[in-house]
């Protein structure tokens, strides 16, 4: 009676906690999403370009994908949406309340792994009124439609989608962004095989009325005036046929941008073929301003790529997104286990990237050539501040993960004095466990969701759930090196339910564990998961094959004792290096 009693006051305490959690998460997601969404009512969606910045999201170091985030005044627009990136979101995109926009530069799963996490958690919080535009080549929404098949038990709010096809020039009251397809020369008509490159022209500022002009036209200045200034129309006033050039301001330069991935060196004659059509304005044939590069390191130190580069003057700069510069994209979750390290450094090891002693040098923007990290920005307007600033980027030193401390040796000996509970590891048994993530439901710029790795025995691992983002802790914390070992010994994967926060990081993962194993044959792999999860498992197989290789699917239902002979079950259980399986009655 008392057990079940505590059991109650458990589950009691738990529902509550769960309340209030959704309760101030709902209300910090919602007050700047009704403030964007008035301002947006009373201006038409514009304040007149006052702002325009790129801001990197991820750089593609530690297993997430290249990523960008351009906010412009009350939109934000963001480019490729890899496994995880919530948690690179929450730190490093600013005001992401205002994002309706996804663009993807090519489909591929590592730019589209985190689609189902963005829209199914912004969805969720509250945090959107209007749908989520989807932009890309052909079958980019695959992994939100998909996930409509299973919201009946993964999640009961789901964001409304909308998808944009490059065929078609977008245009709203901040930017025109035209797309243009960059085919592979393998399969010139295939359109999911293509690359997207962007264009975005910037709207220009509000132009200003000339008074000179207004003087010189004998015309009394009245409501007339609004409507030119405010929606640019021409007017009768007196008799006389006014145009917005004769009593505004000739209107100023306007920026434009052009954000481009060349994902494999198959694209490159395309993009070579296409160099005028990208590298100049619609407008006047000028060369763009700006030049965001999301291709891979291997192909953008090619030669032909470093001389199609080369053709563009001076005046644009190039912002290169380079994987191969080591950053710490998670500063909280870096800084965290440095604290933490200072208890015991075994059980709490450093993550990847290592403290370094110095910082590396800051870009020179004397350049025309950029190298961004996590949380560089680069500012167009307002035009006081244009140009690159790096102050939010973080060092990746252990002083910047002290923050306050004065005098940390006095501090690390403080900790190792008081602490007496730390584990002495003098021999590792066998299972091993290590917590990937524990946090609930959502990821949190500390915590990620639900990922057990458990080490059966020397190089053979299996993996209990695999919530979004469990591939990139993979490689925070064990490095890539040790990472893809992992992955290529990796025997089965167990999914305990169907919730997204327990399955959704399946194709991170499994793409992750593809290029580990590059031209290695693949191992069998058991993937062991609820029968309602069948529609979106075979999803996955059928948009992104080569992530499946040789993968066993068996539904959690037919290991049950009622479902399975004794033989059939000791085979599963030796094909995953385990002595006995105990399953329920």
């Amino acid at each position: 009676m008392a057990s079940s009693n505590t059991n109650e006051t458990v589950e009691s305490h738990r529902q509550g906690s769960e309340k209030l959690v959704n309760h101030f998460a709902k209300a910090r997601a919602n007050r700047p999403a009704r403030k964007y969404q008035e301002f947006k009512k009373k201006y038409g969606g514009a304040l007149h370009n006052q702002e325009a910045t790129f801001r990197v999201v991820s750089n593609g170091f530690n297993s997430c994908c290249k990523s960008v985030i351009l906010h412009v005044d009350l939109t934000s627009y963001l480019f490729n949406c890899g496994d995880g990136i919530l948690r690179h979101m929450l730190e490093n995109a600013g005001k992401w309340s205002k994002l309706e926009h996804i663009l993807i530069t090519s489909k591929s799963w590592r730019n589209v792994a985190g689609t189902l996490e963005l829209n199914g958690t912004m969805a969720e919080t509250g945090n959107r009124e209007t749908p989520l535009c989807i932009h890309g080549p052909e079958s980019v929404d695959c992994l939100v439609n998909v996930d409509r098949s299973v919201r009946s038990f993964a999640r009961d709010v789901m964001g409304i989608v909308e998808r944009h096809s490059p065929e078609q020039l977008y245009i709203d009251n901040a930017v025109t962004i035209q797309s243009i397809l960059l085919f592979d020369c393998k399969k010139p008509t295939d359109q999911a095989a293509a690359a997207c490159a962007y264009k975005i022209a910037f709207k220009g500022e509000k132009r200003k009325v000339n008074t000179e002009n207004l003087v010189k036209l004998c015309v009394k200045p009245g409501p007339w005036l609004r409507d030119i200034v405010e929606h640019n129309k021409t007017v009768e006033v007196g008799g006389k046929t006014i145009t917005p050039d004769d009593v505004l301001c000739r209107p100023g330069h306007t920026d434009v941008a052009l954000v481009l991935e060349c994902p494999t060196l198959n694209h490159l004659p395309d993009l070579i073929r296409k160099t005028e059509q990208l590298s100049r304005r619609n407008d006047n044939g000028e060369f763009v301003d700006i030049l965001v590069h999301l291709t891979p390191d291997s192909v953008a130190k090619h030669p032909e790529y470093l001389e199609w580069m080369s053709q563009f003057p001076e005046t644009t700069k190039h912002l290169m997104v380079s994987e191969s510069v080591p950053s710490v994209g998670l500063k909280y979750a870096w800084e965290q286990q440095v604290h933490l390290n200072m208890v015991d450094d075994s059980i709490f090891p450093l993550l990847h990237p290592k403290p370094v002693e110095e910082p590396s040098v800051e870009a020179n923007e004397s350049t025309n050539i950029l190298y961004l990290k996590p949380n560089s920005i680069y500012t167009l307007r307002p035009l006081s501040y244009k140009g690159l600033n790096n102050s939010q980027v973080h060092k990746g030193t252990k002083e910047a993960a002290y923050g306050y401390f004065k005098s940390m040796e006095l501090v690390e000996q403080a900790v190792k004095d008081r602490v007496s509970l730390t584990c002495q590891v003098t021999k590792r048994e066998y299972p091993i466990l290590t917590m990937l993530g524990s946090s609930a439901s959502v990821n949190t710029k500390t915590r990620n969701v639900s990922g057990i790795l458990v080490e059966i025995e020397k190089d053979s691992y299996i993996l209990l759930d695999c919530g979004y983002g469990v591939a990139g802790q993979l490689v925070r914390l064990y490095g890539e090196e040790k990472s893809s070992d992992i992955l290529r010994n990796l025997k089965a994967i167990f999914v305990s339910h169907g919730h997204a926060d327990h399955h959704a990081g399946i194709l991170g993962l499994m793409g992750k564990r593809k290029e580990a194993l590059g031209d290695r044959v693949a191992p069998k792999l058991f993937f062991i998961f609820p029968r309602k999860l069948n529609l979106w498992y075979d999803h996955l197989n059928q948009q992104f094959p080569g992530c499946m290789e040789n993968v066993r699917a068996v539904f959690g239902g037919f290991l049950l004792k009622d479902n399975i002979p004794p033989k059939k079950l000791q085979e599963h259980s030796q094909s995953v290096h385990l002595s006995r399986l105990l399953l329920p009655p």
